[in-house]
Parts: structure tokens; sequence; C-alpha cells
């Protein structure tokens, strides 16, 4: 629903945009980074559509996504822990503690800290962490 709303962003009614409103509002941060990851302008332009007809999302979160600032990392800990990895080069238990708040998949910390001479072990906590967490009954 939420894709199909982004793609025909100029044909939303105010009922429509307060819906969507109401149902970004309540998304978590990293539902809201992965609609960011994939309709980035577009998606910039909803919520600056959504503030402008006076329906308001998360300071932190408009922040981040329309400033690229992190103004409270208590409230957007997945971006913070983002921004920290950027910083780091070399696989160590801080990075990896770093890595598994960043909720990032394996295709993306595998870019940065995985080369031709790594480890296996590393390989092997970098794939660990980056599998979604399931209990064997949502198997």
């Amino acid at each position: 629903m939420i894709y199909s709303i982004i793609k025909n962003i100029n044909q939303l009614n105010y009922k429509k945009l307060n819906q969507l409103g109401e149902y970004i509002y309540n998304l978590g941060e990293s539902d809201i980074l992965r609609l960011y990851e994939g309709y980035g302008p577009k998606f910039k332009a909803l919520l600056m559509l959504l503030e402008r007809e006076g329906i308001y999302i998360s300071k932190e979160i408009f922040e981040l996504v329309i400033n690229g600032n992190l103004i409270n990392k208590h409230k957007t800990p997945i971006s913070y822990a983002r921004q920290e990895l950027q910083q780091l080069t070399k696989w160590n238990k801080r990075t990896r503690t770093i890595a598994k708040a960043s909720k990032l998949d394996w295709e993306q910390l595998s870019q940065q800290f995985v080369h031709r001479n790594t480890a296996d072990k590393v390989k092997q906590e970098i794939w660990e962490i980056s599998l979604p967490k399931r209990s064997l009954e949502e198997l």
C-alpha cells in the first residue's frame, strides 16, 4: 500500500494524506529508513508535503530524512549506529555491537568489512548478525 502511494504522490487528497501521515508516524525507525532508501527523493517530497499540510511526524525522523541531521541518538539509534559504523574499518567487538544495532544486511556489512583476506570467523559473525532473528514457530 505505502509503496503505491509513494509512487503516485501527486494524486493524494487530504484524507489520504492524513491516513498516510498517521501510518508513517507509527512506523519504526528501521521501516522509515527502508522507505527512504527505496524511494529517497519521493519519500522526502512526501514528508515535506505532509508537513506543509500540517501533518507532522517525529522531529527526529524529519530532520534525519530531510536534512540528514541526527539530532537525538536515543530516538534514532539505528541511524546513529549506521553513522558510527561508517567511521570504522576494522572488525572487532565494538564494531560487532554497532553493526548489530545498525540492522544492516549482509550485503551492506560485507561491502565494508569483508575483503579478500578476511577471516572466515569474521564472515560468519557478519552473516549471523545480519540474519533476522525468528523463533522456530515463525519459520
